[in-house]
């Protein structure tokens, strides 16, 4: 069983693979002022050996600048496994409410990887984590690597990797990113998200046979099949292609004339 006792200062040592990898200094600071006025209040975790830190590095810093002699240490079972002093010290820090949340997601992915039969449910169960919560900690797990690289850098938040993870395209996320990073609240990106998705749902499903496009000195018209807009742009770039290579070459009756003998020769061919 733990136990609590007194251990010196000067013999603990930080865990190398503690998952905070950040501190903010301000409330460093004002854990430090605490501590020297008052002492730790809460123990910090030890293993078995009585150096190596399971958790309270911060309170191991502040225990130095007081100048404190000893501190107050739950040192943990001897018996206890490598990935098991690991999911206490991850689940330490993840409860923690100052934890960041680049931190945090990467503490979680820890406590996954440590236990690869666990699936969010077993997650939530070992942190006392709402699973709808625990869903939007790991939503950066479905992001580009800029998305990611903004949330480690502090430039956006869970609601941010949230809302952007739910686009699949990269092309799209990149775009929602680049919103959230101008400063669009999360509640708005969640509406541009949805709405564009529904624009693109929109542009895909409404089709027709005769498009009739009127432009300034001119009217375009498209007859055939049933083409959708995304259709309508690709056919009117590949004939703007077609075109540009034929007008130092070919008046515009004779350009007419041979695009139609290509695309009919085509047909031919694919009905061979």
């Amino acid at each position: 069983m733990p136990q609590l006792t007194m251990l010196p200062t000067a013999t603990l040592k930080p865990d190398p693979n503690q998952p905070r990898k950040s501190r903010d200094p301000e409330k460093q600071r004002q854990l430090n002022e605490s501590i020297a006025l008052h002492g730790i209040l809460q123990p910090v975790g030890v293993r078995a050996n009585k150096i190596t830190l399971a958790w309270g590095e911060g309170r191991l810093i502040g225990a130095v600048a007081a100048g404190l002699p000893e501190v107050p240490a739950v040192v943990l079972d001897k018996s206890m496994a490598e990935w098991q002093y690991q999911n206490l010290q991850l689940v330490e820090n993840v409860v923690r409410s100052d934890i960041g949340h680049f931190d945090l997601w990467q503490s979680c992915l820890r406590l996954m990887e440590a236990n690869p039969g666990w699936g969010l449910k077993d997650l939530a169960k070992a942190l006392s984590y709402d699973a709808s919560a625990l869903t939007r900690i790991m939503s950066p797990s479905r992001c580009i690597p800029a998305v990611v690289d903004a949330l480690r850098d502090g430039k956006i938040v869970f609601g941010h990797t949230y809302a952007i993870s739910k686009a699949e395209a990269p092309e799209e996320q990149a775009r929602l990113l680049s919103l959230a990073l101008a400063g669009i609240s999360r509640d708005k990106l969640e509406t541009e998200r949805a709405g564009q998705k529904s624009r693109s749902g929109i542009a895909s499903a409404v089709k027709a046979s005769r498009v009739k496009i009127a432009m300034p000195e001119a009217t375009l018209v498209i007859t055939g099949k049933e083409l959708s807009m995304s259709e309508v742009v690709n056919l009117l770039s590949e004939t703007l292609k077609q075109a540009r290579k034929a007008a130092d070459r070919y008046d515009v009756k004779t350009w007419v004339r041979m695009m139609k003998d290509v695309n009919r020769d085509q047909a031919e061919c694919a009905g061979d």
